[in-house]
């Protein structure tokens, strides 16, 4: 139903697992690379609020160009540098990539359920987006990576597989 993945931009052999992958059961499985210190596979298990919770910020994303939105980011850095004299980079930004496969979805009494089937990839780059409003779709993606960041540190996690 969902899946997120995070790779190191400047890693030449990328673990191809997702990071989490969230069943419509709530259940989910966390998956840590070789290169990691937590290295295994762990599972959890969200409430119904939880998993509506989770989704609610994924289906935000839906329609938003995440390579549109790091462009965005891009200029609005550049524009700050040739302002301030200042630049900002990052050399070990991450490519996150999000898959939704949800037949059927309703974010809100008042809103009509919806199916959703979109893969989503953009370039995180660590800046927050209270620093650039203006880049359209920041803001969901770091309230979505804060969730997962949430579940992936989780002390409920419990080792499925070293």
């Amino acid at each position: 139903m969902l899946a997120y993945s995070e790779t190191p931009a400047m890693l030449g052999n990328a673990d191809p697992t997702p990071r989490i992958r969230v069943y419509s059961n709530g259940r989910v499985l966390v998956h840590f690379p070789v290169y990691m210190k937590k290295a295994g596979q762990y599972e959890l298990w969200l409430s119904e609020a939880e998993l509506e919770q989770l989704l609610t910020l994924a289906s935000k994303l839906v329609g938003n160009d995440g390579a549109v939105a790091s462009a965005r980011l891009d200029e609005a850095l550049q524009t700050e540098a040739e302002a301030t004299g200042f630049a900002q980079y990052r050399s070990d930004s991450m490519i996150e990539t999000l898959d939704l496969n949800i037949e059927k979805f309703k974010a809100g009494a008042n809103v009509a359920a919806t199916s959703m089937e979109e893969t989503i990839t953009w370039k995180h780059k660590e800046f927050s987006s209270a620093a650039y409003p203006q880049v359209q779709g920041l803001a969901d993606m770091e309230a979505l990576r804060n969730a997962i960041k949430e579940i992936t540190s989780s002390d409920e996690l419990e080792v499925v597989q070293p």
